[in-house]
């Protein structure tokens, strides 16, 4: 079936005049279908939506690294949250990736997400920017063709 013309209008319409049941319904449907994305702050955004419209932090893919620098990089954030604790581990990741140590791609992609955390007012939110640090080496990875590793069976 093809999308509505505007389907955030028609979204919005729908929404503006649903009960709280209906709203339900209607925003989870429209997750289905890839209209609306939520949020880690808890935001609904448009599905085409960059930035979350509430926070201002980029709105990350909901499916897991698969690529094997990403997957490094999540490694290498996990060993130093292990080691840091969840307060200063996403920081000295940060810190790791903007010095070169997590390789040039994670390094490029580092400068990167800064320039806009600092931009959009969460410099120093470093979960969220280890975690956008993570995308970003992800979708380079993925557009220069690295290998992909396969998602592990359900057990």
């Amino acid at each position: 079936m093809p999308d509505p013309a505007d389907a955030k209008t028609t979204l919005d319409v729908l929404l503006s005049a649903s009960t709280a049941r209906e709203d339900t319904v209607i925003r989870g449907v429209a997750l289905r279908a890839g209209l609306l994305r939520l949020h880690g702050c808890g935001w609904y955004n448009p599905g085409s939506a960059e930035r979350c419209e509430n926070c201002r932090t980029r709105v990350l893919p909901d499916t897991e690294p698969e690529t094997i620098p990403a997957l490094g990089m999540v490694a290498v954030r996990d060993y130093l949250t292990e080691a840091h604790g969840d307060a200063d581990g996403p920081a000295q990741f940060v810190a790791a990736c903007r010095a070169g140590i997590c390789g040039g791609l994670a390094f490029n992609v580092a400068d990167d997400v800064l320039a806009g955390a600092q931009h959009y007012g969460y410099g120093r939110a470093w979960p969220v920017i280890a975690a956008e640090i993570i995308a970003g080496v992800e979708a380079r990875a993925q557009a220069d063709g690295s290998p992909r590793v396969a998602p592990a069976a359900a057990s």
